[in-house]
């Protein structure tokens, strides 16, 4: 069971000045501190060790299972031709060109890559923030939804993503058109040709894909 709202370390050192008094049995010093007696024991071992009252790091202090060195070898040599290749397409490779070793698992692969200073720290993408907040559709021209509907297929057979520009309120459909590219300038030249014939909504809403979500298109806005 969890441990009272105080600081963790403080609840420990509690039990040990209490524990150390004489005064409380195990069982009731479990009680005292609604925690079990295997973890009372537990912490009081520890500081009798003098080990502290501090968690400890889970992490693993190695890789947990030693692999021999000619299969390394091939993991870091395959890494060293392949650079941009990951550690589960690595292991799929070696594991078509020799099926009959055993090869770890994917996340050692990666800590072993990790000891040879093989991986890329995670690049996150820049996000764009937030505007204003939700408008609500009272009337009509408030607000507007922009998104590109399912592929269809047109009469040539060509397959097509349309935009389509729709007033929230009457659900009005105010353009819907095939964009030789769905780039933002694209998009924008659209919006444009429908501003002009109906003049200027309140709230544009649409989703985070592209190129709506992404920051060129945002800053043409």
């Amino acid at each position: 069971m969890a441990w009272e709202l105080k600081r963790v370390e403080e609840q420990r050192m509690l039990l040990i000045e209490q524990y150390n008094s004489g005064e409380y049995s195990i069982t009731e010093l479990s009680e005292r501190f609604c925690i079990s007696r295997k973890t009372a024991y537990k912490w009081i071992g520890r500081h009798e060790k003098g080990e502290g009252l501090n968690d400890r790091s889970r992490r693993p202090h190695a890789l947990c299972k030693h692999y021999k060195e000619d299969v390394r070898q091939k993991i870091l040599k395959l890494k060293l031709e392949k650079l941009s290749w990951g550690p589960k397409k690595i292991l799929g490779k070696l594991k078509r060109d020799y099926p009959r070793i055993e090869w770890p698992s994917v996340t050692w692969v990666n800590e072993y890559f990790k000891q040879h200073s093989l991986v890329d720290p995670r690049k996150f993408r820049r996000r764009v923030p937030a505007t204003h907040p939700l408008e609500h559709a009272n009337e009509s021209n408030v607000v507007w939804a922009l998104d590109f509907m399912g592929y269809v297929k047109a009469l040539n057979g060509e397959k097509w993503e349309p935009l389509t520009i729709t007033d929230c309120y009457s659900r009005y459909s105010l353009k819907c058109c095939h964009l030789m590219e769905k780039t933002g300038a694209q998009v924008w030249k659209a919006c444009v040709e429908v501003f002009e014939e109906y003049g200027l909504p309140l709230r544009i809403r649409t989703d985070n894909g592209p190129p709506f979500g992404s920051v060129p298109y945002l800053s043409i806005l």
